[in-house]
C-alpha cells in the first residue's frame, strides 16, 4: 500500500519535487523496517507542501474601515480554496 501511494506521488511531484532522485519505490521482497518509512513518507510529505505553497495564491477581503477581513487561499488559476501555507514568507 505504501509503494502504491509513493508512485502516485512521484508523479505528481515530478523530478523538480520528487524528495529523492534514485528512490522510486521500496523493495518488494524486503519488507522496510517502520522507521525508514517513516523517514520517507516524512519526506515525501514535505515534498508536497512545498509543491502546494509555491502554487496556492492569496486574496484579502478589506473591511469598510481598511483592515483585513479575511484572507482567501486557493490553488492558483481556480477557485478551489485552500487553508495557508506553513511557511508564510513576509
Amino acid at each position: 500500500m505504501t509503494n502504491q501511494v509513493i508512485k502516485r506521488a512521484n508523479r505528481l511531484l515530478g523530478k523538480n519535487y520528487k524528495p529523492f532522485d534514485d528512490f522510486e519505490q521500496f523493495e518488494e521482497n524486503e519488507l522496510p523496517s517502520n522507521s525508514d518509512v517513516t523517514l520517507v513518507l516524512s519526506q515525501y510529505i514535505n515534498c508536497m507542501e512545498s509543491l502546494r505553497e509555491e502554487n496556492i495564491s492569496s486574496k484579502i477581503e478589506y473591511t469598510m474601515s481598511g483592515s483585513v477581513a479575511k484572507i482567501y487561499w486557493s490553488w492558483k488559476g481556480t477557485t478551489i480554496e485552500t487553508y495557508p501555507p506553513k511557511n508564510i514568507k513576509k
